[in-house]
């Protein structure tokens, strides 16, 4: 059950830092290597600029940037969750995109500030396994998983980062009071995991009937099983559509993977 839209990347611009060699840029990379690899690749191409990644997960190169301050290498910042982006935002330590960038992505995947844009679409869901939970029993809404006959029954990750843009989409949809009874009623009901993978992994052994994952982490393990091997569970869109709002950004703009720019700032994508 899909429940929140998500930019996949999100990157920016870093302000006051940065590498000399005009034909190196330095990118601190919160994504994942995969789709790094292929953008990297196809901009040296197009550009014929050099790429310095430095990867780890996008919290962890945000408090190193912060860190940094002025002084950091990076030029880019690309990560998955806007919440760190806006930490970023806020410190000052990203530079406004130019406008020929920010023009080509819609407004409502933009930063407030113009600091950094969403670059790609991931969604997140409910993958459940229909030997414990029919379709017609599963919530028309994600703020049902609270509900008592939900106890026992979902499992989260709720230490993984792409989970606090799950909690703003919320906020931002249906205020934070609501978001603060839906946690309530998940420390009653999930089973927790450390990683949407391990999540998506309990649901197809039977663990546990459903699992907030995002949509990709359900298809690469039907990919791992191979295409003719059960996976004990089928992911389905939710009709609750938050589609935009981390804990910390302003409504309407949920979990988009942001860019932004600025001289010698990081700049967050």
């Amino acid at each position: 059950m899909a429940v929140v839209a998500a930019a996949v990347a999100i990157c920016g611009f870093l302000a006051g830092c940065g590498g000399s060699d005009p034909n190196t840029i330095v990118l601190y990379n919160g994504q994942h290597p995969q789709l790094t690899t292929a953008l990297v690749a196809a901009f040296t191409k197009q550009t014929g600029i050099h790429v310095s990644v430095r990867t780890a997960d996008g919290i962890i190169l945000a408090d190193q940037i912060l860190q940094e301050g002025s002084a950091s290498p990076a030029d880019v910042y690309l990560t998955e969750n806007s919440p760190e982006l806006m930490n970023l935002e806020g410190h000052d330590l990203l530079t406004r995109l130019p406008s020929s960038i920010a023009d080509q992505v819609p407004a409502r995947d933009d930063s407030p500030a113009g600091d950094w844009v969403g670059v790609a679409l991931r969604v997140s869901s409910l993958a459940y396994d229909p030997a414990r939970v029919s379709r017609s029993q599963l919530p028309a809404s994600v703020l049902e998983l609270a509900q008592p006959q939900w106890k026992g029954r979902v499992a989260i990750a709720p230490t993984d980062s792409d989970f606090p843009p799950v909690v703003g989409a919320i906020i931002a949809t249906d205020g934070r009071a609501a978001a603060v009874r839906w946690l309530d009623g998940l420390k009653r009901n999930a089973q927790t995991y450390q990683d949407e993978e391990a999540v998506v992994a309990a649901v197809n052994r039977g663990d546990v009937a459903a699992g907030i994952v995002n949509q990709y982490y359900w298809y690469r393990l039907r990919l791992e099983l191979g295409a003719g091997a059960p996976t004990g569970q089928s992911p389905k869109r939710s009709r609750h559509s938050a589609m935009t709002s981390p804990p910390c950004m302003p409504s309407r703009r949920a979990r988009r993977r942001i860019r932004g720019t600025s001289t010698r700032k990081p700049a967050a994508l």
